[in-house]
């Protein structure tokens, strides 16, 4: 029983840092996610500036 014990208690140790292993990984995706859609809106501001010079 007591083996049991240690045994769950070890998986389970496991699969928690596992998960943190995981939301690590899920915040520096989201991280270069927000990066990624900033930059993407920046280029794009950029291009509307610079249409409505030309237009000019």
């Amino acid at each position: 029983m007591n083996n049991d014990k240690t045994a769950m208690e070890q998986e389970v140790e496991s699969l928690k840092k596992e998960n943190d292993a995981l939301k690590e990984t899920v915040r520096i995706y989201q991280n270069h996610l927000e990066k990624v859609i900033e930059h993407q809106a920046v280029e794009k501001y950029r291009v509307v500036v610079q249409k409505n010079r030309e237009a000019d």
